[in-house]
């Protein structure tokens, strides 16, 4: 006997490295969120809140229904002290540097080990995502953190939503450079990020992007 499943209600759960918040770079991502909460989805969102103003601008959807799981910057209420760095926070930033130079590869792009990095920090609330219930939906935002997929639970269905080619925005760069040097290295990053997204985009089920060019 076979047993249907109503997949346009099926729990959801959103991994995105920065707040859905209207307006501001966050209002597409607010504006899908509510709307997938107002069309029967029970919706979930790991994400980073760095400024106590962005914890405000998710209220709306907190009040919608949407569940929050969230990392809290420790200067949320606060900026850094002004004035410069104390040397081991120079030290660190340097050797931070100088380990994601050394991760990237030819199918590793620099922008993607830094949202690995941002990920880390989304470890505990994304444990206390898995905990909270099962999702079989499991939506990925931004084409560079679409590794992530490697570290979950293989969710029924997976969604990458690919506000950008990464591949597409070196090459343009590279294209309008004039320095060689300059040239060089964002055409090192379209041919890494080129070799990484289409590694990455087979893991997928659903691929959303803004445009036919993107999806072609």
């Amino acid at each position: 006997m076979t047993t249907s499943v109503d997949v346009a209600r099926l729990p959801l759960l959103i991994l995105n490295d920065e707040l859905p918040t209207f307006q501001g770079s966050g209002g597409n991502e607010f504006l899908c969120t509510w709307h997938l909460q107002r069309h029967g989805h029970d919706v979930g969102v790991v994400a980073m809140a760095h400024f106590r103003a962005d914890r405000a601008g998710i209220q709306r959807l907190k009040d919608a229904g949407v569940k929050f799981f969230l990392w809290e910057s420790p200067w949320i209420d606060a900026p850094p002290p002004a004035g410069r760095r104390p040397w081991w926070r120079r030290t660190h930033s340097a050797l931070f540097r100088a380990w994601v130079a050394s991760r990237a590869g030819a199918e590793q792009p620099l922008d993607t080990v830094l949202v690995g990095g941002s990920f880390r920090n989304l470890a505990a609330p994304l444990l206390q995502a898995l905990r909270a219930r099962t999702w079989p939906v499991v939506t990925v935002i931004q084409t560079h953190a679409a590794a992530i997929v490697d570290l979950l639970p293989r969710p029924l269905v997976s969604v990458l939503v690919m506000h950008d080619i990464r591949a597409l925005v070196f090459e343009r760069r590279a294209a309008v450079e004039t320095s060689a040097v300059a040239r060089r290295r964002f055409g090192r990053e379209a041919a890494r990020s080129r070799a990484f997204e289409k590694a990455q985009c087979q893991k997928y089920d659903l691929g959303v992007t803004r445009s036919d060019q993107h999806a072609d």
